[in-house]
């Protein structure tokens, strides 16, 4: 009985150890873990970037320029998804299945957008806005479900808000 009890104690001690390992944004209430990640991932400046590089390829469909442009305005938007998509998961599942959402209908906008300008097209393509306008949907529902979760508005830019639909 004696030899079981060191290996319990052992168990115990490296449960306990394992437990304590657990990050900020793992431990504490839904609302504060969202907050936590919210702020360490930049939420609100990233999806203001990327609603601001999606903007910025729409408006080309309005005002064409050079293929070049084009090219550049959709690798911007292709670089700041990516860069955003490296922050999932989110302490909330569907926060983080609206995000991949949003960042996945970005991406395939950002390649039809590039192999549009490749083909010396200056200006996006219906499908290439079409998928914008998918991708816009869902950053504008992640972004309200993060601010429902937290309780607090989540600002995107430092002067501008996402409307919410």
């Amino acid at each position: 009985m004696l030899a079981k009890r060191p290996l319990a104690a052992l168990l115990i001690l490296t449960a306990s150890l394992l437990a304590g390992c657990a990050g900020r944004e793992q431990m504490g209430t839904p609302s504060a873990n969202m907050a936590i990640w919210a702020k360490s991932t930049s939420m609100g400046e990233r999806i203001g970037q990327i609603a601001g590089d999606a903007k910025r390829v729409s408006d080309l469909h309005a005002h064409p320029r050079s293929a070049l442009t084009l090219r550049t305005v959709c690798a911007v938007l292709l670089v700041d998804v990516q860069s955003s998509n490296g922050d999932l998961p989110s302490p909330n599942e569907q926060v983080s299945n609206l995000l991949s959402s949003a960042y996945e209908h970005f991406s395939k906008a950002g390649l039809a957008c590039s192999d549009e300008a490749t083909a010396g097209k200056t200006s996006p393509s219906a499908k290439t806005l079409a998928y914008l306008g998918v991708g816009n949907i869902a950053l504008r529902r992640a972004l309200s479900q993060a601010e429902v979760i937290t309780g607090a508005v989540i600002a995107t830019t430092t002067t501008t808000v996402v409307p919410l639909p």
